[in-house]
């Protein structure tokens, strides 16, 4: 049976309990898109700075009947595994609802894109917030990046493969060289980002060497071909 994210009542996100009334009984509801429910993916080799912190880059997965192989149920339920399949080839792995705050990581909230017209449900992450009359989302970034981290430190995502930690690494140490050049010339940008490239800087290679040795990493050797690819010479 085909795998489904269900909507109905009883599994549905919470709510906003913010309480937005329509603009037209006094209140101004938030401004933001409609935005179809979602899930987050990740990738073994997609990680980011943020910041000073390594955490996973998630990708975000939105559910829509007839986009990127999702059907929906007459129940109500979307059908997911073709998409699943697909991404899962390309080696994205789909987080479970279950993992986010309080055991869901979408929230929904009544909105107004325009300002006009009736609210409509709109689907945000448990990172965020709404404001009134305000058409944008508003991230908190440090709860984000601390539910990142404990989905590491908990083995629901595998830490960084050390070549990754390497490559980001390399970035950073070539962008902390410019910048000391730069502060040497005077440059008021490479003065102002020096702090938080040395504290990227620090924070990497304290993964990629936490002991001061080099991090093993696993290696395979390619197989023997057994397939004849060329012609030989008359």
């Amino acid at each position: 049976m085909a795998k489904q994210v269900n909507q109905s009542a009883s599994s549905a996100p919470r709510k906003s309990s913010l309480g937005f009334a329509d603009s037209r009984k006094g209140t101004l509801a938030p401004r933001i898109p409609m935005l179809p429910p979602f899930l987050y993916a990740w990738k073994a080799d997609q990680w980011s700075l943020i910041g000073d912190r390594v955490v996973p880059r998630l990708r975000t997965v939105r559910l829509q009947q007839a986009v990127n192989q999702i059907g929906k149920g007459k129940d109500g339920r979307f059908r997911t595994a073709a998409m699943r399949a697909v991404l899962e080839d390309r080696g994205w792995i789909i987080l479970p609802q279950e993992h986010g705050p309080d055991g869901d990581y979408l929230r929904v909230v009544d909105t107004q894109p325009g300002g006009s017209g009736d609210l409509v449900e709109s689907y945000i992450s448990a990172f965020e917030s709404v404001a009134p009359g305000y058409n944008k989302t508003i991230p908190d970034t440090e709860a984000y990046c601390s539910w990142l981290e404990k989905l590491v430190a908990d083995g629901v995502i595998p830490g960084p493969p050390p070549h990754v930690l390497a490559r980001m690494l390399d970035g950073v140490q070539d962008d902390l060289l410019t910048a000391r050049l730069g502060v040497e010339q005077g440059r008021a940008a490479d003065i102002q980002r020096l702090p938080l490239l040395e504290a990227q800087d620090a924070a990497l290679t304290a993964l990629v060497s936490p002991q001061g040795e080099p991090a093993p990493e696993v290696r395979t050797k390619g197989r023997a071909s057994s397939k004849k690819l060329t012609e030989d010479a008359e």
